[in-house]
């Protein structure tokens, strides 16, 4: 749904909440941001365009528009070519480029919002300027193993290398990161040279070995999605097909057992929330686009299990082992407490996204893809729900305006228990979702399912210890996965 069209409470209210105000404190002010020299230790564009990505998103799903939004177009200092950074053509700096997608997303998210004319010029200009110019090297890019520096932190640096043109990042592959804000201003304007651009990125990126080149899985699913919104807009069915084995991958060779990402495929050293998110939106789009049931139950595994943990006390982000990886254990832990200077950032999209995604008004109804306390708005009625839900598969819904007749489908089990003012209601189950037809204009509904934990990879010590578990979802896949299932008794 819209923001504005409903009006969240309850859980995931304090920690959209809690993400605002930490993104309000002093580190991630315009003023604090530009001061720094180092242009965010070597990433340009990039702290400044998580930062107003975030502000824009939560300022327009909570209807307050956050304090320092305004500042960042009054006092963002810009090259001669209207970017961040220094004008290196006709070298290729892939940090650079990483950096300036989340800075052109910003700027487009605020487009669509306001339809702010400088948000768009300040986007054509990074487009124009900073990535047009790149048509025909991203053929160039290294992508053999032999020619890339294996490590890196977690801010990730520049490797001391230069391929040809391309001066390259421990963050392998984070060239590709920018296919998210190309996709997005194709989609918009339509512009015939990044859509060249963007075929050549695609090229490229379709054929490179991710896990045996050790790709940033967060530069990967960023990818991804920018394929998945191509495919949206052109209908290509080659672009669905990759972003089908990308994330088939992904789930294979870049995530852990508690639907944690690996920073680097293969490479399960620390996860982060940046990539977490990526990898609730793909699902979440994946769903979208095939109507396959897996798809959400992933989404739901990947914020509950995987997102919601990252999530800290003061409302930021943090990166944790890589849980059930051989490497690491079976010990679910923080690695370090907050990633303020990307994931803490880049976190209120994966809450805001999920938000949006929680009701879908539908042809003949509305579809219910997960639960929280709220009100949500149609143009024929209202839906008030109250839910315990991820905690309890207790679910109440107090439906007013002219409701008979419409559909509703909730994600459920098939042996739910559906109730229309505490009479049975008779629904139909499918791939996940029950639905029925409701027999008078308002009333309320009640949706109640067992919710037993789902216990993967647990170690066992004396007096029983379980050191991670999983969120159940509707449909188990754990085949998928290839992990085990522990039933524990006390």
């Amino acid at each position: 749904m819209k923001a504005g069209t409903f009006a969240l409470r309850g859980e995931l209210a304090y920690r959209i909440g809690r993400n605002m105000s930490r993104l309000e404190d002093p580190y991630f002010t315009p003023e604090d941001i530009f001061a720094d020299q180092t242009l965010n230790n070597g990433w340009p564009g990039d702290r400044e365009g998580r930062a107003m990505l975030a502000d824009t998103l939560l300022s327009r799903l909570t209807g307050r528009e956050s304090a320092h939004l305004a500042r960042f177009y009054r006092l963002m200092p810009l090259n001669e070519l209207g970017y961040r950074g220094p004008v290196l053509a006709p070298r290729a700096d892939e940090q650079q480029l990483s950096g300036h997608n989340w800075l052109v997303r910003a700027l487009l998210e605020m487009y669509d919002w306001r339809g702010d004319e400088r948000a768009r010029a300040m986007a054509q200009a990074i487009v124009e300027g900073l990535y047009l110019p790149l048509r025909g090297k991203y053929r160039l890019y290294p992508v053999d193993l032999s020619q890339r520096v294996v490590g890196g932190g977690f801010g990730g640096t520049q490797d001391g290398l230069t391929h040809q043109v391309w001066i390259t990042s421990t963050d392998i592959g984070c060239a590709f990161m920018s296919l998210d804000c190309l996709s997005q201003y194709y989609a918009l304007f339509r512009d015939e040279r990044v859509l060249d651009l963007l075929r050549e990125m695609l090229e490229v990126f379709s054929g490179i070995d991710l896990a045996g080149l050790k790709m940033q899985t967060h530069a990967t699913l960023s990818a991804l999605r920018g394929a998945l919104r191509l495919y949206r807009v052109t209908g290509e069915e080659h672009l669905l097909s990759l972003a089908l084995r990308v994330f088939d991958t992904y789930r294979r060779q870049g995530m852990s057992d508690a639907y944690m990402n690996y920073n680097w495929f293969d490479r399960p050293e620390w996860t982060e929330p940046c990539a977490m998110v990526d990898s609730l939106m793909a699902a979440l789009e994946l769903f979208d686009v095939t109507g396959e049931t897996e798809y959400l139950t992933f989404a739901h595994r990947a914020f509950y299990t995987g997102l919601g943990h990252a999530q800290r006390a003061n409302g930021g982000f943090g990166c944790d082992t890589c849980v059930g990886a051989p490497q690491t254990g079976d010990l679910l832990a923080q690695r370090t407490y907050e990633a303020y200077w990307c994931c803490s950032m880049r976190g209120a999209e994966g809450l805001v996204r999920m938000a949006e995604h929680l009701v879908m008004e539908r042809a003949d109804g509305v579809e219910f893809d997960a639960y929280a306390d709220g009100l949500f708005s149609f143009p024929w009625g209202k839906a008030e729900v109250e839910a315990a839900w991820p905690y309890e598969g207790r679910v109440s819904i107090a439906l007013t305006g002219q409701w008979k007749g419409r559909r509703l489908k909730l994600y459920a089990p098939e042996d739910a228990v559906l109730l229309f003012d505490g009479r049975p209601l008779t629904g139909a189950w499918a791939k996940g979702f029950l639905s029925a037809a409701l027999p008078q204009e308002e009333g309320t509904l009640s949706l109640a399912f067992e919710m037993p934990l789902e216990y993967r990879g647990a170690r066992l010590t004396y007096g029983m210890s379980i050191d991670y578990l999983v969120m159940p979802g509707i449909e188990n896949d754990t085949a998928q996965r290839g992990g085990t299932l522990i039933t524990v008794h006390g």
